[in-house]
């Protein structure tokens, strides 16, 4: 999961509009206008979280991790980070804000998992 903050935190380059998301801004404006719209938006979010599900299970099984924590819910969390923080570039103008964010995400990642196995 670390790897994956990395790597989503080094596409973060170049104009905000090359890295942001598009099924977010959809949804955004399509929520309460067309209810085909927003699943098809919402698939595709909850889809790219299902893809984080192994292996925030596996780091948990590995490392442990709160009880009220599901990879399921940990994964839509990124997600709804790495999306938001899409959303704050583009309110500031530039990416510091998307990768402060990613630093933050990581730094929740470790704090969650036992310090120890970290």
């Amino acid at each position: 999961m670390l790897a994956y903050i990395d790597f989503r935190a080094e596409l973060i380059d170049g104009p905000v509009a090359a890295y942001t998301g598009l099924t977010g801004i959809m949804v955004q404006q399509a929520y309460g206008a067309s209810e085909a719209m927003r699943n098809t938006c919402n698939a595709s979010i909850t889809d790219r979280a299902a893809t984080l599900e192994a292996d925030i299970a596996e780091a948990m099984a590995r490392y442990g991790a709160p009880e009220n924590v599901t990879p399921h819910s940990l994964a839509l969390h990124t997600q709804a980070i790495l999306r938001g923080e899409f959303i704050l570039s583009k309110a500031g103008g530039k990416p510091k804000c998307a990768l402060d964010s990613a630093v933050h995400l990581k730094r929740y990642f470790q704090l969650l998992v036992k310090k120890e196995n970290a």
